[in-house]
């Protein structure tokens, strides 16, 4: 079996998953992947916008939040 979902909330849009070791494998190196290519990405960033920038996006993510 590659994945298996379970069933995900309608409060929070929330989902489970289980894989295969492999699977797994292929998750975390596409993460790993992920955050060394935002740190490329925002490494030319000064300190100042980087903050602006993480200050936004926590407000445009905070309606997500579930109490």
């Amino acid at each position: 079996m590659a994945w298996s979902n379970a069933t995900a909330t309608r409060s929070t849009g929330a989902a489970s998953a289980s894989g295969s070791p492999s699977g797994r494998a292929r998750v975390e190196k596409a993460l790993a992947d992920l955050l060394a290519f935002e740190r490329e990405v925002l490494a030319d960033v000064g300190a100042p916008d980087r903050a602006a920038v993480s200050s936004v996006l926590r407000r445009l993510l905070s309606r997500f939040d579930v109490p």
